[in-house]
């Protein structure tokens, strides 16, 4: 079982049906073998950051956001060979501008990713999509690998009709904390909680106002190998509220007893 705690944007909850009740509901018993890689929430969004165009107004400061930011950008041609580089970058790699401008990313990326790196790169060009994918580098003169999630969008000319190809945006984000995050619950589903059994019941809805309302759950982990059947036991409360006729989990509570 793993507990996600909302994001300040909530998460979707289904529309609880009629009015306020203290009737117990189950709402979601599961049985998994936890023996594969627990699925997290996405790290990247699957829009890109607005691509830069020699028309577009302001076109000096989004030249400098980008060489500032905070997260390594960079700009590649049509055949993915690095036009510009940016601190953030620098910090990442252990490279200057200077040591890698002309070359193919490709050349920076360890063999082992290449292909998948090449496929998003080769269906960011066709299809003129936005394509993520993740990898581990060690920086030029460093012992520990860093997770990298890397995104990559087109940049097209709209000063022309026909919208031409420029070259390719890789917007780049030290993912490492959520690596290890998927570690350790991976760890613990293909050990402690192997063969557990979920059940989430829901004890009461009470609607503080139309679109207000606290939610009591029971839940409860279950293993035929634990004493007593019973791996652990809590209560869940969560405020939802409804934004654009959905409900989402906007304050999550736990505790274990």
């Amino acid at each position: 079982m793993t507990t996600y705690h909302s994001p300040a944007e909530g998460h979707p909850w289904p529309q609880p049906a009629g009015t306020a009740s203290n009737d117990p509901q189950s709402v979601h018993s599961s049985s998994a073998n936890f023996g594969g890689t627990p699925s997290l929430p996405p790290t990247f969004p699957q829009d890109a950051p607005p691509a830069l165009t020699s028309s577009r107004p302001h076109a000096d400061f989004y030249q400098a956001a980008v060489i500032n930011a905070g997260i390594p950008v960079v700009s590649l041609d049509a055949t993915g060979r690095i036009l510009a580089w940016n601190a953030a970058a620098v910090r990442m790699f252990g490279r200057s501008e200077a040591e890698v401008i002309g070359r193919p990313l490709e050349t920076l990326i360890p063999s082992e990713y290449r292909p998948i790196a090449s496929l998003a790169f080769q269906r960011t060009i066709q299809q003129r999509s936005v394509n993520i994918y993740e990898m581990s580098v060690v920086p030029q003169g460093g012992r520990n690998p860093v997770h990298v999630g890397v995104t990559l969008s087109c940049v097209t000319d709209t000063s022309s009709t026909q919208g031409g190809l420029k070259g390719v945006m890789a917007w780049m984000r030290d993912i490492s904390s959520r690596k290890e995050l998927e570690d350790h619950y991976t760890t613990i589903f293909t050990t402690f909680l192997k063969n557990a059994h979920t059940t989430d019941t829901v004890r009461s809805i009470r609607f503080l106002d139309p679109d207000t309302a606290s939610v009591d759950i029971d839940w409860l982990v279950t293993d035929p190998n634990a004493p007593g059947g019973v791996l652990r036991k809590g209560l869940l409360n969560w405020i939802v509220t409804k934004r654009n006729g959905q409900w989402m989990i906007m304050i999550y509570h736990e505790s274990a007893f």
